[in-house]
């Protein structure tokens, strides 16, 4: 990433998010994504059990091909869960495309960082390195959904009333 401009964001879920690379970092950022209620479209010309079975039944779209410049130009995210080697040889391919890109193997060189990610009460939460530590990421969300439950069980009652703001009352 090329700066500290951290974003947490609600995307629009009828938005397909271009995945290239369908090995085991593309199996976790499709589950992240799937979870999240994005629209996977994979395009990879191998693809790991768990994406090929995802496939199958027809919650992510697969191409089994490699990722070309076009993909890039019809989508407006893209992950690229690609070795360096290969991110290196793709992204001259998204140039000039107005695709966001997350690239997992360099996250320097891309726009954006998926967060761990998972929902609390209604509250969409998540913990981000900026793509420089996934695993200390993932390891803090366990600490921090861990703790959470502790304190209001997994289906607690840290609700707010409707329409009411009492956000500083609930914060652990």
């Amino acid at each position: 990433m090329r700066g500290p401009f951290r974003l947490l964001a609600a995307l629009r879920t009828d938005v397909p998010v271009l995945l290239a690379g369908g090995g085991t970092v593309g199996t976790r950022k499709a589950r992240t994504l799937g979870d999240a209620g994005a629209k996977v479209h994979l395009v990879s010309p191998e693809a790991t059990e768990e994406l090929a079975d995802r496939a199958e039944r027809g919650e992510i779209r697969w191409e089994r091909r490699r990722v070309a410049a076009e993909d890039f130009r019809a989508h407006r995210f893209a992950v690229l869960a690609l070795d360096e080697a290969t991110t290196r040889e793709v992204l001259p391919l998204a140039e000039g495309s107005g695709c966001l890109l997350c690239c997992c193997a360099l996250p320097r060189a891309g726009d954006f960082a998926l967060a761990a990610q998972w929902e609390h009460h209604g509250f969409a939460l998540g913990v981000t390195s900026g793509g420089e530590d996934p695993a200390g990421a993932g390891a803090m969300k366990r600490r921090l959904k861990r703790l959470l439950e502790g304190q209001h069980g997994p289906a607690g009652e840290a609700h707010a009333a409707p329409g009411r703001d009492d956000t500083k009352e609930r914060t652990p």
